[in-house]
């Protein structure tokens, strides 16, 4: 004969719990698990943990995970477009050309001179002649650069001066010498003086090219031109008593330049570069759903050009303008930053203030179209050499957002939470109507409604029908979750809970639905109970 006693739940009993685990990066692990059945007078009592969503992936699953989302440090939503304003054009002269020159001159000599010991005997008392310093720097169609002053890489740049002597014949050519003095420009610095005698042996260069001597430029100054004059003198002197006899008598140099390294350029420059192009698509984000606050449109101006720009701004056919002031210390990189704001920012003048992007939002522009426009005129720019020139403008455009009306669903599911031996072994035993999922539903969101409802899932994930919850909640509330599972036959084929949200919200108002990054939902203290009934045994 089989009996049936109905007994109290009495504490001190347990059973090995079953494991469980979320489809979700959640906190409900087994580690938050307490993996023990607990029979008491109390009831049936097993702890769950908690579950705990944070809103900042929802939204961004939402809104779209491109990158694009980004959260202040407010923890508010904003999206950011960033980029740089391409091919810019930087000045050029690189092909910096000095040409060779070559100097004639007729030795006023005729018949036969006598040149004493140690008597310096003039050939050419004094002559100038105009030196031409053609420096080709080419322009670009943008950039048109005028050069006022050069200055070279120390001892790098070469001035070659060669010369060569005809029409003269010598007692003794290899006891002559020739004193040559020049006197460059003042404009021309050189490593030397600018008034340099130089004693050159007739054997070197009598009747053929020889070398007088090589000196490095530092600097060349142009203001005022580029034609200079040159100065100079020849002497011939002698260390035994000889005579000179002229026959057509003439004096050759030439000036040559070479290995030209400049470090830096001061200049004229004038030009202007329009750069169109698009600074984002807002892939359909429509002013319906969302309100756009204060807009800020970052702009970064780097350059070591020592030169003042002028950048100006057009951005959906409004135009605003600014300057771009040169750095004091030449080739320093200095960087301009302006941000272009209704509510807060740098704005470099009046008119920036009436740009008022807020009005380029209504209505919301599928992208914004720029039109950015470089230019330059400066009398007196300052330019390193062209390989060390930088000169670049970047964007960000930062868009903060508030929800007109937001509706957001998100599901999560537990697996494991049941199986069929807990049913045999346990839950079929009991003789209470129903068990409970309990908790405590805690929603941290602004100017929200939170809807909740669950549902207990087979193998196959179908709903069971079988749980009975449907809670809401709003900011701050803090509410007590109770989910009743009706213990019939179908319990055997219980599997998953299954949690469904529903956040929604309108605007009244000014005031809008806000979710920052530290927003959640989080169900603690879940346990699933049975408060009522007792347990049977077989005997």
């Amino acid at each position: 004969m089989k009996k049936t006693f109905v007994f109290a739940l009495c504490s001190g009993v347990c059973l090995p719990f079953f494991s469980a685990c979320v489809d979700h990066e959640y906190d409900m692990s087994e580690e938050n698990l307490d993996k023990s059945i607990e029979i008491s007078s109390g009831g049936l009592d097993i702890d769950l943990g908690y579950l705990e969503f944070p809103l900042q992936d929802e939204i961004t699953s939402l809104l779209g995970g491109d990158g694009l989302l980004k959260w202040d440090e407010n923890g508010l939503a904003y999206f950011e477009y960033g980029g740089s304003f391409d091919n810019i054009e930087i000045p050029k002269f690189d092909e910096v050309k000095i040409d060779p020159i070559s100097i004639p001159a007729t030795i006023p000599l005729s018949g036969e001179t006598s040149v004493p010991v140690g008597i310096s005997v003039p050939l050419v008392p004094s002559a100038t002649v105009p030196y031409d310093v053609d420096v080709k720097i080419p322009s670009s169609s943008i950039f048109t650069i005028t050069p006022q002053k050069i200055t070279f890489t120390p001892e790098k740049t070469k001035l070659d001066i060669v010369g060569n002597l005809q029409g003269l014949e010598f007692t003794d050519a290899n006891s002559a010498t020739i004193e040559l003095t020049i006197t460059f420009p003042q404009k021309l610095k050189l490593n030397i003086p600018n008034t340099y005698t130089k004693e050159i042996p007739v054997s070197e260069i009598l009747n053929k090219d020889g070398s007088l001597f090589t000196a490095f430029i530092e600097s060349i100054d142009y203001s005022g031109g580029s034609s200079f004059n040159l100065t100079y003198s020849l002497n011939v002197k002698s260390t035994a008593n000889q005579t000179i006899k002229a026959t057509s008598p003439k004096f050759t140099f030439g000036v040559t330049t070479s290995n030209i390294d400049i470090a830096s350029v001061d200049a004229a420059i004038e030009g202007k570069q329009t750069i169109p192009g698009d600074i984002a698509d807002f892939n359909g984000l429509e002013d319906n759903t969302l309100a756009f606050k204060n807009p800020a449109l970052d702009l970064k101006f780097k350059t070591n050009i020592g030169a003042n720009f002028k950048l100006g701004m057009s951005l959906n056919n409004k135009l605003a303008n600014l300057d771009i002031t040169k750095h004091e210390t030449l080739g320093e990189e200095k960087t301009t930053h302006y941000v272009l704001s209704p509510e807060r920012g740098n704005t470099p003048a009046d008119e920036w203030k009436e740009f008022a992007l807020q009005s380029l939002l209504n209505p919301f522009p599928a992208k914004f179209q720029y039109n950015i426009d470089v230019a330059v005129n400066d009398p007196d720019a300052h330019l390193l050499a062209p390989t060390k020139l930088n000169l670049k403008a970047d964007y960000s455009f930062k868009l903060p957002f508030e929800f007109t009306d937001f509706r957001l669903s998100f599901v999560d599911d537990v697996e494991g939470l049941f199986d069929e031996n807990m049913y045999n072994d346990v839950l079929s035993k009991l003789t209470a109507e129903y068990i409970e999922i309990t908790g405590d539903l805690k929603v941290h969101i602004t100017g929200m409604t939170l809807n909740l409802s669950a549902q207990i899932l087979d193998d196959d994930y179908k709903d069971l029908g079988i749980a009975d919850v449907v809670i809401g909640a709003k900011v701050g509330d803090k509410q007590s979750l109770s989910i009743k599972i009706s213990l019939t036959e179908e319990l055997k084929k219980a599997r998953h809970l299954k949690f469904s949200f529903e956040l929604s919200g309108k605007a009244d108002g000014d005031v809008f639905p806000k979710i920052t990054n530290m927003d959640y939902v989080r169900l603690d203290n879940l346990k699933l109970v049975s408060k009522d009934g007792g347990i049977e045994i077989e005997l």
